[in-house]
């Protein structure tokens, strides 16, 4: 799942992701992947209508949902908003959970410099909104993880604690109407810790801009704040026909491994429909991107990271079910010099030229993404930025 940045306390959080990305590594034993592709190209920030050279926007995640009318939904995680003032980039605000806006795209390029997110704040024209919103109502029934039976928030907790919904991806349901979001609820406890405890989904209308389903925990929280399971943080939906094809992945040792789970549309809100279905020859990953077919790109592809320093495979399939092949290997740009590993790392097939793919990712120590004469290069700034990768 991804983290984001939080102010808590006068300080910063950094991501609980590049924590856990670089004790899963010490850990398993995992040897990365070696860079055996062709380079990958490194094409700068995901940038909003709402930064200038003195406002930027530190969020993570960045989800693309492509739409009829010609526009891609971005669906991202926790936002924080620094501002150029008296020599130096300052910490100013900070959107918990979710954020999300709409950018024009044409299938098959990639996105321009001129290329901007306009933020949507729902129930509302996106035209009238300027500065991002929260996305994804937070939930009311996460708790704090130590048994206590405390709801999470900042009176049973820090000044940084709260409970959110992360994005664990979207995608657009047969009536080309309803987007389909699934998220995981999250006790944010700390600067330096999280508890992922449940998982729903909830269905946008992206022509209406409201919710025709308010979010809806399939797998409830539970009093104690139990820690939910890794591999049922299922993400990356795909439909086929009356069907939402789900991603998840543990890690490691023998209950590691990439995973799906295929549910009827129709029985989305049962948990006993959601049975996990183990990929062979995939091994078990730090974070995980599948996506559909695109005019450019002929077969399903997936994503999963390898190491700390952005190593990555890329793996290939002529149907959801597979089977998969690796194509590709090599490692994402700047993040060997990154203060923290790069995560929140989402394939974008309507936006990647054949035999490359367009890939986004949160990248520490990077900004302002509007650049200027005052550039910040190093923590506390951070963005999602885009590269392509040569894959199939």
């Amino acid at each position: 799942m991804k983290s984001g940045t939080h102010r808590g306390g006068g300080r910063l959080r950094r991501s609980a992701l590049a924590l856990l990305l670089v004790a899963l590594v010490i850990g398993s034993g995992v040897m990365p992947v070696g860079a055996a592709s062709s380079a990958p190209k490194f094409l700068g920030a995901v940038v909003s209508k709402s930064e200038s050279p003195t406002v930027t926007l530190g969020r993570d995640g960045g989800f693309t949902v492509p739409l009829p009318n010609g526009k891609d939904l971005w669906i991202f995680a926790d936002t924080p908003r620094f501002e150029y003032s008296k020599g130096k980039w300052r910490f100013r605000s900070f959107i918990p959970g979710s954020t999300a806006g709409l950018m024009p795209f044409t299938v098959g390029r990639t996105p321009t410099a001129k290329s901007r997110v306009g933020e949507i704040k729902v129930g509302h024209s996106p035209a009238t909104v300027g500065n991002p919103a929260q996305f994804i109502p937070p939930p009311t029934n996460v708790y704090m993880p130590n048994g206590s039976g405390k709801k999470c928030n900042r009176a049973n907790g820090q000044p940084s604690t709260n409970s959110v919904r992360w994005p664990a991806g979207g995608a657009l349901m047969p009536d080309k109407t309803n987007v389909l979001i699934s998220y995981v609820d999250v006790c944010l406890v700390n600067s330096y810790f999280y508890t992922g405890e449940g998982w729903g989904y909830a269905l946008y209308n992206w022509k209406t801009n409201h919710y025709t389903q308010a979010p809806h925990d399939v797998f409830k929280p539970t009093k104690d704040g139990a820690e939910f399971r890794r591999d049922h943080y299922f993400s990356s939906p795909i439909v086929t026909g009356h069907q939402v094809n789900f991603f998840s992945w543990g890690c490691c040792g023998a209950s590691g491994g990439v995973f799906r789970t295929t549910v009827d549309i129709a029985n989305l809100k049962n948990p006993a429909s959601y049975v996990l279905q183990r990929i062979a020859n995939v091994p078990a990953t730090y974070e995980l991107s599948v996506v559909k077919k695109s005019k450019t790109h002929a077969r399903y592809s997936m994503y999963t990271l390898t190491g700390t320093k952005g190593e990555y495979a890329i793996y290939t399939a002529s149907s959801v079910a597979g089977p998969w092949t690796k194509q590709a290997s090599g490692s994402l740009p700047r993040c060997a010099q990154a203060p923290y590993p790069c995560h929140s790392i989402i394939l974008h097939p309507e936006l990647s030229p054949s035999g490359r793919m367009l890939v986004s990712y949160h990248l520490a120590g990077y900004g302002p993404a509007v650049p200027t004469k005052h550039p910040y290069p190093k923590e506390p700034l951070r963005h999602v930025v885009m590269a392509t990768v040569k894959c199939c």
